[in-house]
């Protein structure tokens, strides 16, 4: 009989020379004939330790590792045993046998390296999501279209192809690329007078789901329709669609919000395929939705979960919640919130999301990525670009978006000729004046600019010198309008949360918030200074907007007219005349494809008066009377080419007053002696442009 000097396991086997538990060279019981038959009860040896440990860890890399320390055979005569530790033993082995105790010390490093990491990895299971790399962080960028006049973009899952709609001189279209191929876009949906988004690929590739909206100002609603990838016939197949489309994991469904602005509702919904069998998932009553401006579902790879931007138009914010497909109960996945949340794309793992969303204190889109489960939010791109669009390959290593670049300076310019203009801003990509700019009553500009990484309001000389910036970390502040008695500048800002009429001193001081409705934008001052005449803005997604006025002190807002537009109408641009007895704003009717107009009306309220129409593309924004009351101006492109025009009031034809012969007009303001043009203008291109995340 022969027994192990460790772990006393006694075998029968003569043959045997190892122990089969832990590897030790067997004795002969006959060759201990004084040893005790207790077991020892000494700590157990080196590697009954690794054995153990082995089993904990439960590492395959340590079992061969113990195996490979296992002596080989060895013979010569035992001395007579007594009970030993498990230290005396350990010393006595490295003495014996050099070489087999060096493999059995490296087996120890690895078995306890093994438990270790499966320590860390069960301490740090919690975390390890947050460290993963952010995706796209690098990243290799190609321009896919040089038009300038894209306005959404989809790539297909395999990467091939990449569709997008392109702005044709105010008609839009839809173009097909290939990517890894050096050929031009096709067109494969003619120009139309009307809107074109939500583009998606099926997930086999083979077809392009879009939505159409024939009103072009009311893109919140539209019609879902199919065509095969290169071209071919259209079919209709789902009604009032408020968003882009987002396919199961299988196909065989897809997901949409559908918006009704009479119900004051938002809905989550589901149909099979072929636009059948719609079924709600989950609806939000205002002041929440599901959506917002420009987000849509987007179906999670196990095909469990929809994720979509969520609003509150009383907060004016936006955040990202997760929607059960089973029942529809709904979770927030992130404590962060975005003045907007734009698309959304699932990367292919489930381990987060790429999305669209515009930091709180800016109106741009940038591209950042959500981790999921987690939440958390970390930004990928960091420009001064605006992106309109993110749609992402099978596999999650490209993606495609629009690039939006818009930057503008601001221009001065005598009178009307452009040959005396000179350039008083000089911001590197920032748009300066761009979202509004105004004349002080001493000869000073108060404009809008992103400068200082925010829409902030500022004010400068007329000649570009001593910029100081008046508002900071109040989220967003846009169209500043100085009044005539020069004491206040009115703007929008967003500080509590609604984007509100708010009034500052000429230094930026003394900030006072003057209306309080569901949203409101001044438009012009009465001649007197004592009113600020505002249009009021709809909840997130709505069309609808009225007309008001208000004391520039504050209190109760008196309506001018219920008719100024209706759910699909639209007006902006209101302007008090120089003697205060009449408003002039641009108008948009509900009909189908109508032309945009400039009315003129009682500054009291009433019917129009007078009505002109304008060009297409007209700068909806900035309309100004001139200072002698006699004509109203406003900045259309002809041809392309973007000037400022004068529209007599005695109904003669538009003039035209400037002769750019490039560059759009975001903005522009008169002096108040009527002598100089402060102009912001500047190049506006949308591409395509192919990301590739270089790992």
């Amino acid at each position: 009989m022969k027994r192990c000097p460790i772990c006393q396991q006694t075998y029968t086997d003569e043959t045997l020379k190892f122990c089969r538990d832990d590897g030790a060279t067997l004795v002969s019981d006959a060759s201990l004939p004084g040893e005790s038959a207790t077991l020892m009860l000494s700590s157990p040896g080196a590697d009954e330790v690794a054995k153990r440990a082995l089993h904990t860890a439960n590492s395959e890399a340590a079992t061969s590792a113990l195996e490979a320390a296992k002596p080989t055979a060895q013979t010569g005569e035992l001395k007579e045993s007594r009970p030993t530790s498990s230290t005396e033993y350990v010393i006595s082995e490295i003495k014996r046998h050099k070489r087999g105790a060096m493999i059995a010390l490296a087996a120890l490093l690895i078995v306890f390296a093994a438990l270790g990491f499966g320590v860390y990895k069960f301490a740090g299971r919690g975390s390890s999501e947050s460290k993963a790399p952010v995706p796209f962080q690098a990243m290799n960028m190609t321009k896919l279209t040089t038009t300038g006049k894209a306005t959404d973009a989809a790539i297909s899952p395999d990467g091939r192809y990449v569709v997008h709609v392109m702005d044709e001189g105010g008609k839009q279209s839809l173009w097909v690329k290939q990517v890894k191929i050096a050929s031009a876009s096709q067109r494969i949906v003619e120009p139309a007078d009307a809107y074109y988004g939500g583009l998606t690929f099926s997930p086999d590739g083979n077809y392009i789901y879009y939505v159409r909206a024939d009103e072009k100002d009311n893109p919140g609603v539209g019609t879902l329709n199919r065509m095969p990838v290169l071209g071919g016939t259209s079919n209709k197949l789902v009604d009032n669609v408020s968003s882009r489309i987002a396919f199961s994991p299988d196909g065989d469904r897809f997901a949409f919000v559908r918006r009704n602005l009479m119900k004051e509702d938002t809905a989550l919904i589901i149909a099979n395929a072929d636009g059948s069998g719609e079924q709600t998932i989950a609806t939000r009553k205002f002041p929440d939705d599901f959506g917002g401006d420009d987000s849509a579902p987007a179906w999670s790879p196990d095909g469990k979960t929809l994720v979509c931007g969520a609003g509150n138009s009383a907060r004016n914010e936006m955040t990202v919640v997760e929607v059960q497909v089973k029942d529809g109960t709904e979770r927030s996945i992130t404590s962060q919130t975005w003045l907007r949340v734009g698309k959304i794309a699932w990367l292919p793992d489930a381990s987060g999301f790429i999305m669209l969303a515009t930091p709180q204190q800016a109106f741009s889109y940038q591209m950042w990525h959500l981790s999921y489960p987690a939440g958390k939010a970390e930004r990928i791109s960091r420009d001064l670009n605006n992106y309109l669009s993110v749609s992402l390959t099978a596999d999650g290593s490209s993606l495609v978006t629009v690039q939006n670049a818009a930057p503008s300076s601001i221009w001065v310019v005598l009178g009307a000729d452009v040959t005396h203009a000179r350039q008083i801003s000089f911001g590197a990509g920032t748009s300066d004046g761009s979202f509004g700019l105004s004349w002080t009553a001493d000869g000073r500009i108060v404009y809008v600019t992103n400068a200082g990484g925010n829409e902030d309001i500022w004010i400068m000389n007329a000649d570009g010198s001593n910029p100081k910036q008046l508002t900071a970390n109040v989220r967003v502040s846009e169209a500043p309008k100085v009044s005539p008695d020069g004491r206040y500048i009115l703007s929008v800002n967003d500080r509590t949360g609604v984007p509100h009429v708010w009034r500052m001193d000429i230094d930026g001081g003394n900030p006072k918030q003057i209306t309080n409705g569901r949203g409101e934008i001044p438009q012009g001052l009465s001649p007197d200074s004592q009113w600020v005449v505002y249009i009021s803005i709809p909840a997130i997604g709505s069309g609808q907007r009225t007309l008001w006025k208000v004391p520039i002190n504050g209190g109760e807002s008196v309506p001018i007219t219920d008719k100024v537009a209706g759910e699909s109408a639209h007006t902006s641009a209101a302007q008090v005349s120089p003697d205060g007895k009449l408003i002039a704003f641009w108008y948009r009717g509900e009909e189908t494809g109508s032309a945009p107009q400039l009315r003129i009306i009682p500054f009291a309220g009433g019917e129009p008066v007078k009505t002109f129409d304008l060009p297409i593309d007209t700068n909806r924004y900035f309309i100004h009377w001139t200072p002698d009351g006699r004509a109203l101006t406003y900045a259309a492109a002809r041809s392309g080419v973007w000037n400022i025009w004068s529209q007599p009031l005695e109904g003669n034809s538009p003039k035209q007053l400037t002769n750019w012969q490039s560059e759009v007009i975001f903005a522009f303001a008169w002096s108040t002696d009527g002598k100089q043009l402060a102009v912001a203008r500047g190049l506006q291109t949308n591409d395509v442009i192919l990301i590739s995340n270089s790992k």
